[in-house]
């Protein structure tokens, strides 16, 4: 779940056009609760266009409160469309993560201390490549509607921060759909990115490049354009107490988390326990 929330935030922390001072929230739900929010700023600078965000996400571990801070920074060409760095600290929940994408020449240099990752690795990079996240920006989208115009199908070489893997991504046009954003219904285009466990659907206004929602279906996670009513009266999401309630759960890189205590009074069946420890007594 760790790794899928850093994807929406990484995939909503650049949302908009090359304009100045250009602020956008985005509120983060999971299972239709409200538990976070994105806030992002858009500025044109002397270097190119830098993109701000900070996400706050709240958690809820066997009972005890916990947050996570995002905090991305980007620079990108002067058109808003070539990254040339970007910077993003995960913090909060286990150990701080730091990722950092830089171009050089002809490479893109990936940084970053994700446990299994290699510190550093460089690509070869053209500018018809892009980052994964950038699929949620507006100017991912003209990209995805000419990708997808034959067929409703097609790929685009992009690069997942995550990770660091280069390669052809699948692009899907699904039906449009009517969704109700900041209380005005809205007539969608979309399109699916894959990406494994980690695939996400981006909404953009029809006819437009304005990215409304973007969602994680296997985690039943959401990104909403909303206003300042985003930032307050957050709940929190349940990541392991609730698991710890149901039947037949497993879960996948469970917050980074190397430890769970827990008491209790029922017997438990843990399967793949190499994805999540119970050290019972």
């Amino acid at each position: 779940m760790r790794t899928v929330l850093v994807l929406l935030a990484l995939a909503a922390a650049l949302p908009s056009s090359a304009q100045s001072d250009k602020e956008q929230i985005f509120a983060v739900l999971v299972e239709g609760k409200r538990v976070g929010y994105e806030r992002q700023t858009t500025q044109r600078t002397p270097e190119g266009v830098k993109r701000v965000s900070h996400s706050l996400i709240r958690l809820s571990m066997l009972g005890t409160a916990a947050e996570q801070r995002i905090e991305s920074i980007g620079l990108y060409s002067r058109d808003g469309r070539r990254p040339l760095r970007v910077s993003t600290q995960i913090a909060g929940v286990g150990p701080t993560i730091q990722i950092d994408v830089r171009r050089t020449g002809s490479q893109m240099e990936i940084r970053s201390n994700l446990p299994g990752a290699p510190p550093s690795r460089r690509v070869e990079w053209k500018d018809s490549y892009w980052l994964l996240s950038d699929f949620a920006l507006p100017h991912g989208i003209p990209a995805m509607r000419a990708a997808t115009a034959k067929g409703g199908r097609g790929t685009l070489n992009a690069l997942d921060m995550l990770d660091g893997e280069l390669r052809p991504r699948m692009i899907e046009r699904g039906k449009r759909e009517r969704i109700t954003v900041r209380g005005k219904p809205a007539q969608c285009e979309v399109y699916r990115v894959e990406n494994g466990a980690r695939s996400f659907v981006v909404l953009a206004r029809a006819g437009t490049s304005e990215v409304l929602e973007i969602r994680v279906p296997a985690q039943k996670a959401v990104f909403r354009l909303s206003d300042r009513s985003a930032l307050q009266g957050l709940a929190s999401f349940d990541a392991l107490s609730r698991a710890f309630a149901l039947s037949n759960v497993q879960f996948e890189d469970p917050l980074n988390v190397e430890h769970v205590r827990a008491r209790v009074r029922v017997a438990l069946s843990v399967e793949k326990p190499q994805l999540a420890r119970l050290n019972l007594p």
